[in-house]
């Protein structure tokens, strides 16, 4: 149950509760290619989430690939070394800084995500996201609120920040 809640969601799926009709919407789409975000990062150590690192998950590393082809694939590793993997497709919106990001996940369950991300100076990818479908509450952060105000049930503000390299 703790891989299903990595950074596209934070509550495990019901079936009941998904809806194959609803697509999480970024705003002014653009091209991956344009994007930026095209490529394998990696959070580990000080950078990932204080949400990630700490109980119920223990992560101690998460491998993303966005490819650009619109497809994602992210490996996250406890601190037991077990692993699991996620995978779906994503689009994202360049009319905004930071910009938004919608996740469409279809393994290991079927979910939607929306939030947030950044490429600094430093080649860093901030990142904020959370599931929208099934709604569970909580409510993604967005350009205008920005880093740090995504919020729901038991989540303290920038608890949900994670940075890749």
């Amino acid at each position: 149950m703790r891989f299903a809640l990595l950074t596209v969601a934070l509550a495990g799926c019901l079936v009941d509760d998904y809806d194959p009709n609803y697509t999480p919407s970024v705003g002014d789409t653009a091209t991956i290619a344009e994007s930026g975000i095209a490529g394998d990062w990696v959070s580990e150590g000080s950078d990932l989430s204080e949400l990630f690192a700490s109980e119920p998950f223990y992560y101690v590393r998460v491998d993303a690939h966005f490819d650009a082809d619109g497809s994602y694939e992210v490996v996250v590793t406890d601190r037991d070394n077990a692993q699991a993997t996620l995978t779906g497709t994503y689009d994202v919106g360049l009319g905004s800084d930071p910009k938004t990001i919608a996740l469409t996940q279809a393994e290991p369950y079927a979910s939607f995500a929306e939030g947030i991300w950044q490429i600094g100076e430093d080649g860093a990818l901030t990142y904020e996201v959370v599931q929208t479908v099934p709604d569970y509450g909580y409510t993604p952060a967005t350009p205008e609120t920005g880093f740090g105000s995504t919020s729901g049930p038991s989540l303290a503000p920038g608890a949900n920040v994670q940075v890749y390299r």
